[in-house]
């Protein structure tokens, strides 16, 4: 099925069973679902304080700076950043959750965030959630099983996020290397087709285009070997220019080059798969194939 036609957790086969999974390897349970969900008023009532610490720590980074860009950027990047703290604290660790961070670990392989930038901002949010946290909440006992579930879910989005950028990358090495192989297929065509093309180059003469000497002699050593093979009579006919230096000495070599590939379009009286017609000099000839018989027998001709 197409990519197209799948969602991103479809695609990188993030069920039911393994997103259970991975909360089990990082030891988040119900208890730390509990201690996020206790908290989730107070982080609600400070969000936009949080955010704004956050984004004034990292726009002081110059890679960050220069990845955002703009303020309409930055003010977008603000109101996605609020939504994602509060589900922090919502207590809906879906698919839908997951599914919804694998695309915000595409969209920052896409715009070039760097892992090393990434993982500064994961630990710059849970620097300033601990400190609002630890400082705010006033539940004091519940704060230390507070910010270890958080921590724990972190890592748990964390994951999610390099999970999307080494899909992404394996991604792009497999289409590079479709791309190469393909240019390379492409190439062994061209290259075979054109060693086919001087080869054939090779055998033809370049004023008349007709076989030149060396081919004839394969040509009539083959089909004289299949006429001795299968008893079958075998005929050579030769076409003589007649007075033909006359013309190049009385006419100039060029008259005498016109004639010459004007021979080489000379219409034999057989079918052409009989003949093979080559070009030997000032004479042009043919060795033929014995084939099918023509009034009665078999013939090759040429001139």
């Amino acid at each position: 099925m197409s990519r197209v036609h799948q969602t991103l957790s479809e695609q990188m086969r993030m069920s039911d069973i393994e997103i259970g999974r991975r909360k089990e390897l990082l030891g988040f349970t119900q208890a730390d679902v509990d201690a996020l969900t206790r908290c989730k008023g107070f982080v609600g009532t400070q969000v936009d304080e949080v955010v704004r610490r956050f984004y004034e720590e990292q726009t002081s980074i110059e890679e960050v700076a220069l990845t955002v860009g703009d303020a309409d950027t930055l003010r977008r990047l603000r109101n996605v950043q609020k939504r994602y703290v509060i589900d922090l604290f919502e207590g809906y660790y879906d698919a839908a959750y997951v599914s919804n961070r694998l695309r915000i670990g595409l969209v920052h392989k896409r715009i070039g965030v760097e892992p090393k930038l990434y993982l500064s901002a994961v630990k710059t949010l849970k620097d300033i959630l601990s400190d609002t946290i630890s400082n705010g909440f006033q539940d004091k006992e519940a704060v230390p099983a507070i910010l270890q579930a958080l921590e724990r879910w972190l890592y748990f989005d964390t994951t999610l996020v390099f999970d999307t950028f080494i899909r992404s990358l394996l991604s792009e090495v497999e289409l590079a290397k479709s791309r190469v192989e393909s240019y390379a297929q492409s190439l062994e065509e061209k290259l075979a087709e054109r060693t086919r093309q001087l080869e054939e180059l090779s055998r033809r003469d370049g004023l008349t285009k007709l076989y030149n000497v060396r081919s004839l002699r394969e040509l009539l050593r083959r089909d004289l070997l299949q006429a001795e093979r299968n008893s079958q009579p075998f005929s050579l006919v030769y076409l003589d220019v007649d007075q033909f230096k006359s013309i190049n000495d009385n006419l100039g070599h060029h008259k005498g080059d016109e004639i010459l590939g004007e021979s080489g379009t000379f219409s034999w009286p057989f079918p052409a798969k009989w003949t093979s017609p080559a070009v030997t000099g000032a004479m042009s000839s043919a060795s033929g194939r014995p084939a099918q018989p023509w009034k009665g027998r078999k013939s090759t001709a040429g001139g």
